[in-house]
């Protein structure tokens, strides 16, 4: 199974601020797992994807 991340989380691993996941989830850049009706969470591959196309290191 793969891990799965918080905004926060999310936010702190790309070193961006928590508004900017937000954004890019409105904007459909990040694929997020629904947990319930509200809730998300990134999936690791997202992360992955994001700093590969951003050139920030592992």
């Amino acid at each position: 199974m793969e891990n799965l991340f918080t905004v926060k989380e999310a936010a702190k691993l790309l070193t961006i601020k928590e508004s900017t996941v937000y954004r890019w989830l409105f904007d459909r850049k990040i694929r997020p797992v629904r947990i319930g009706s509200r809730s998300v969470r990134i999936p690791e591959s997202e992360i992955l994807r994001i700093r590969g196309e951003a050139g920030i290191g592992a």
